[in-house]
């Protein structure tokens, strides 16, 4: 079998591959944590559990997030040097549950059943919620009518994303949906949406957006209609699967 010698395999894990004599994809380590561990963790789109054999502080781990494959590597090849991590992962590789089995039926990251469904999913930060927003938000995914306005930037993110992110944020916390007018300069421009959380607390994600002295009036409860909305549902759509590639997952649209 041929070795995996690319740049995102981890030292450890490349060294460990030249051992045994078989390839060590970073997907199979994270598998193989997931199968010793006691509580899982979601890195962006992949998924592992921690456990202390393996890895010192788990809580501290757990907390934070890593969104790219090379810093998924980084804790792989921390935990491959702790005593007691190079064996357990050689024993995993040559089981017959090892990565050979898994390779004909991958598992999503979506896909919490099995043994990880046994010890539960730690749940998101708010900071990770919205870390993954900011990285989704774009030029394709900004409203038409702001657009046309102002342009979209990086440097103002959440400039016309109100009204998607607010489905977003429905669908992952419930509630209801808030709109209002904005108005600057004493003229209407269009309107803004956030969110009314069941507990009557509003959220608003995209407020930061108006900076050149807008003011939101007349706010009014919107209970939010079943099925895809007849406006930007295709940019809605696109916001979603993009958050999901950070999260792993969200709940279905409401």
């Amino acid at each position: 079998m041929t070795l995996d010698t690319t740049a995102t395999v981890p030292p450890s894990a490349r060294e460990l591959s030249e051992e045994l004599g078989v390839r060590v994809p970073v997907r199979f380590m994270f598998r193989f944590l997931c199968r010793e561990g006691i509580s899982p963790v979601w890195f962006g789109v992949h998924e592992a559990v921690v456990t202390e054999p393996l890895i010192p502080d788990p809580g501290g781990i757990a907390w934070q997030a890593w969104l790219t494959e090379a810093e998924l590597c980084k804790v792989v090849d921390q935990q491959l040097v702790v005593p007691g991590g190079r064996k357990a992962l050689r024993r995993y590789l040559q089981s017959e549950s090892g990565p050979a089995a898994e390779e004909a039926s991958p598992r999503r990251s979506a896909d919490v059943s099995g043994d990880c469904d046994a010890v539960g999913m730690i749940p998101w930060n708010l900071l990770v919620i919205d870390k993954a927003l900011r990285a989704s938000w774009a030029t394709d995914t900004c409203s038409p009518d702001d657009l046309a306005r102002a342009g979209w930037q990086p440097g103002n993110p959440a400039w016309g994303h109100c009204d998607i992110t607010a489905l977003i944020v429905n669908d992952i916390f419930g509630g209801d949906l808030m709109v209002g007018e904005v108005h600057c300069g004493g003229e209407q421009h269009g309107f803004h949406w956030w969110n009314r959380l069941p507990s009557g607390v509003d959220l608003d994600l995209t407020h930061e957006q108006f900076r050149d002295g807008q003011t939101v009036t007349a706010a009014r409860v919107v209970k939010r209609p079943p099925g895809p909305l007849p406006r930007r549902w295709q940019e809605y759509l696109l916001l979603r699967e993009r958050v999901i590639e950070h999260l792993g997952h969200l709940p279905e649209p409401a």
